[in-house]
């Protein structure tokens, strides 16, 4: 008994010795340590500053839960913040092992408690006016929508219910409740950590790639089935969407056909330890028997994590025979091409560069494109054109992504870094480079409170007449507020 108690004092003193703190703060004991946690914090504002630490134990913890979110590829990082993040890890690697089992401990006490749920979710007030527009065929108008988003998640997480809702008022001003949203998913994983699997089911969204010219219905919720399956080891991911369409009659008749099932996937690959994605996106059948397929790459390159994504789909339209315009299935199909590039990505500054060319006839139901997708891409069929977005953040930015200052459509989610952004937007016409649109287009979004954050867009559009848009050129205005309460 003695010499197992002083066998335990020898291995605890000093390993308690290194977890105290003196008074000059945390000691680093490699010397490049203290450099990247200064970058990763300070810099990059991933985890909190040293200063904030009282001992070695809970800056490790700090690190241990910023690298857990990378290897899980919930937060995207370079490769030289991943050298200095491996660095912290080697560095708290002691401190490590003890959360390790500290976690393992708590694992074992809390498995009888995995039907216990969290639950959470958002509370937003959406303001939207418009001034006096040719369009609207009337004077200025000021809609409010209230909208909720709850969520509810087993503890192993593994399990989890979305809703989200909104009242809408209709063309008589009576309010209804809409659903945007209510699916059920569960998450599964092979015992050996083969793949990662994730099924959705209910009213669902979906975004078929980094772009989704072929596939998103961010203008609306499909009822439906969602299934993704990634394979850790080789990079291999599989996604697949099932839907049964409401629609029931040919576009634009009263003539009856029947209920449309929608069929879509996706095959991708990564390379480059994550870095680097190539995906093949296929329309199996959507409204009407519309189809589709292309191709997309996403590239985040080693010059200070700028980031590339393109996209080139081909697609052919619904083909009843009854209109002039149908497309023969033996007919050459129309095109689409989008890509993306970061052409500054600073600490604090981001230039995204953007050039679109959509042949004209290209339109599925379920694409990104502007006249679908509520602005997750500007361009719209038969133009081509540039659109470019600078963004300021004053403190050290999150790990985004293209289009993440966006405004939000699903699940009521804002922008958590505090940013300004210029987004400028010119469109011509296909066939002949008249212009088609601009638009010029204000953000800025930022936390008020510790579980509020606000959101403000303001956009002047300039339309020039088209064969769709008929009306004489014109000039209009529109603002968006979005105020979400987290709890």
């Amino acid at each position: 008994m003695r010499r197992s108690l002083i066998f335990t004092l020898i291995v605890v003193i000093p390993v308690l010795a290194t977890l105290r703190a003196d008074d000059s703060g945390i000691k680093f004991r490699l010397s490049d340590s203290r450099q990247a946690f200064d970058v990763l914090s300070l810099r990059k504002n991933y985890i909190r500053p040293v200063e904030d630490f009282d001992t070695r134990l809970l800056c490790a913890r700090e690190v241990y839960d910023f690298y857990k979110k990378v290897l899980d590829r919930k937060i995207r990082i370079s490769p030289a913040d991943y050298e200095r993040l491996e660095t912290l890890v080697e560095e708290f690697q002691d401190e490590i092992a003890l959360i390790k089992i500290e976690e393992d401990a708590q694992n074992v006490k809390s498995s009888g408690d995995a039907a216990s749920a969290l639950i959470g979710g958002r509370l937003a007030l959406y303001i939207r006016g418009v001034s006096a527009n040719p369009a609207l065929e009337g004077p200025a108008t000021l809609t409010i929508t209230p909208a909720a988003n709850l969520s509810v998640v087993n503890s192993a997480k593994n399990l989890w219910l979305n809703i989200t809702a909104r009242s809408v008022a209709d063309v008589s001003g009576t309010r209804k409740m809409k659903i945007d949203e209510a699916s059920a998913g569960y998450e599964f994983e092979s015992g050996g950590g083969g793949f990662l699997g994730r099924i959705k089911a209910g009213r669902i969204y979906f975004l078929l790639g980094h772009l989704g010219l072929i596939g998103d219905n961010n203008f609306d919720a499909f009822e439906g089935v969602s299934a993704e399956v990634e394979f850790i080891k080789s990079g291999l991911k599989v996604q697949g969407v099932f839907s049964r369409l409401s629609s029931t009659n040919y576009p634009r008749t009263t003539e009856f056909e029947s209920c449309d099932d929608y069929w879509a996937g996706r095959l991708s690959k990564d390379f480059a330890s994550g870095n680097f994605e190539l995906g093949v996106n296929a329309l199996f059948s959507g409204i009407a028997s519309e189809d589709g397929a292309s191709v997309d790459l996403w590239w985040r390159t080693p010059f200070k994590g700028r980031q590339v994504v393109m996209e080139y789909a081909l697609y052919r339209p619904t083909k009843t025979g009854i209109f002039d315009t149908d497309k023969n299935p033996y007919d050459n199909p129309y095109y689409a091409f989008v890509g993306g590039f970061d052409a500054v990505n600073d600490d604090n500054f981001n230039v995204f560069v953007q050039l679109g060319d959509v042949q004209k006839g290209f339109a599925p139901m379920a694409t990104s494109l502007a006249y679908s997708a509520q602005e997750h891409l500007y361009f719209d069929p038969d133009t081509r054109g540039v659109d470019v977005s600078f963004t300021y953040y004053p403190s050290a930015k999150d790990e985004t992504a293209p289009w993440s200052t966006r405004p939000p459509v699903k699940n009521l989610e804002l922008p958590r870094s505090l940013f300004y952004e210029l987004n400028l937007v010119y469109l011509w016409r296909s066939a002949s480079w008249d212009k088609s649109q601009a638009r010029y287009i204000l953000r800025h979004g930022r936390p008020v409170a510790r579980d509020i954050r606000l959101y403000i867009e303001n956009t002047v559009w300039e339309k020039e007449p088209t064969d769709v848009w008929v009306y004489d050129k014109s000039v209009y205005d529109e603002a968006k507020l979005f105020v979400v309460y987290e709890f």
